[in-house]
């Protein structure tokens, strides 16, 4: 049985680079190791084992020496004090002498030929001076009250191919984790689970097969349409770039297109399509096999344009109105007042001519003076009121027009 100090985030970690995570769960009555495999993973769930958390010592703190208050300090207490006395008499026994102030009042003997010199002293010592005490600090010390209980755990190690690749992982009452490996080959592999108790210590082993071909299958490439005002594209453009120029990658599905001549607008394009390695993509290892066209043609258009000759088609745009010219404003005439009707002329009945007589010579020279001239007078005027009718009709209907 191991005793090891259990990783504080153990019951979460992940190995990096395809390890194993942890997880937990309540424990129970009896151990499950379960083990599985596939031709790229090996897989382990371990539930309901033994966990020991273990706890710190438990300290507690004790007094060696208790601690001293602080003693104040006292001053020195003195009695009045004294004033210096001189006697006039220079040999006076007594002169100097110091007393309390006053001692040479006028109202009492001492002042016969005694005067202050004005120097004084502190009078004499009462009781003397009391130095403070400092406080002491108590003095303390720590003791284990309660020792600390060891955590005890479990682990889990797996060895692929005789290399030890994840653990030992440490766990408490379960552990789940896969570990991902190259699928291309076979491979043998021990699970060893250390845990609480060696009747509960386990190492499984095992082996794996390499995982069957992969089969890619090409898909019929696809050409965005143009529109009214953009030309088509190629929808893979934005795709990451491959390794080889005016390549593009297709990341997960397991190929690459390359088209010639490099895109530059409508034309058409050659686009090869290729299988990725696995040292591109580890799911499609060495053995991948793909199906389909690997060869395709790709023929990109041109932006359609507008049009103005059919308002239900596509790409229709109504033509500009053309602008009506200005109109000059008429200015409005006076009213003209009806004419008239003009008579027309009536046609000239001709006059019949009733056979005269025979007359004299006489007579007949007479009448053919007068008589002749009268039909052709009156024939000769009704001409000339017609033309003049008409013409001032004509001039009138000018004016309105």
């Amino acid at each position: 049985m191991n005793i090891r100090k259990l990783i504080a985030s153990a019951t979460t970690a992940l190995l990096v680079g395809g390890g194993l995570a942890l997880a937990t769960a309540l424990p129970a009555s009896a151990h499950t190791p379960e083990v599985t495999s596939t031709c790229t993973s090996v897989s382990a769930n371990l539930t309901n084992y033994e966990y020991v958390p273990g706890t710190p010592a438990e300290i507690g703190t004790r007094v060696v020496t208790p601690a001293v208050p602080e003693v104040p300090g006292q001053p020195a207490v003195y009695g009045p004090t004294l004033y210096e006395y001189v006697h006039k008499n220079e040999n006076h026994p007594n002169s100097p002498r110091w007393e309390v102030e006053g001692w040479n009042a006028d109202s009492n003997e001492n002042s016969k030929g005694w005067s202050s010199t004005g120097n004084s002293k502190p009078g004499e010592l009462i009781t003397a001076e009391v130095p403070a005490v400092p406080a002491v600090p108590a003095v303390t010390e720590t003791y284990e009250v309660k020792p600390a209980v060891a955590e005890q755990d479990n682990t889990i190690t797996l060895v692929l191919d005789g290399v030890t690749v994840a653990g030992p992982i440490h766990f408490g009452t379960s552990y789940s984790g896969t570990y991902t490996m190259d699928g291309t080959t076979g491979h043998t592999y021990s699970v060893i689970i250390d845990a609480i108790g060696t009747q509960y210590d386990k190492t499984i082993k095992a082996k794996t097969t390499a995982c069957p071909p992969v089969t890619v299958e090409l898909p019929t490439l696809t050409v965005t349409p143009p529109t009214c005002d953009a030309d088509g594209t190629l929808p893979f453009l934005g795709n990451p770039a491959a390794q080889n120029p005016n390549g593009y990658e297709f990341p997960g599905q397991g190929f690459r297109v390359y088209i010639s001549p490099a895109f530059s607008g409508p034309g058409t394009y050659t686009a090869t399509l290729q299988k990725v390695g696995a040292g591109f993509d580890p799911a499609f290892p060495y053995g991948t096999k793909v199906t389909g066209q690997t060869t395709q043609t790709l023929v990109v258009e041109g932006k359609t344009g507008t049009q103005s000759t059919d308002p239900e088609g596509a790409c229709y745009v109504a033509p500009p109105e053309e602008p009506e010219e200005p109109t000059t404003p008429v200015t409005p005439e006076e009213p003209v007042t009806p004419e008239q009707p003009v008579a027309q002329p009536q046609p000239v009945q001709p006059v019949a001519r009733v056979a005269a007589a025979p007359q004299s010579s006489s007579e007949a020279l007479a009448e053919t003076g007068a008589g002749p001239v009268w039909p052709v007078a009156l024939g000769g005027g009704l001409l000339a009121a017609l033309g003049a009718g008409s013409l001032l009709l004509s001039r009138r209907r000018a004016r309105v027009q």
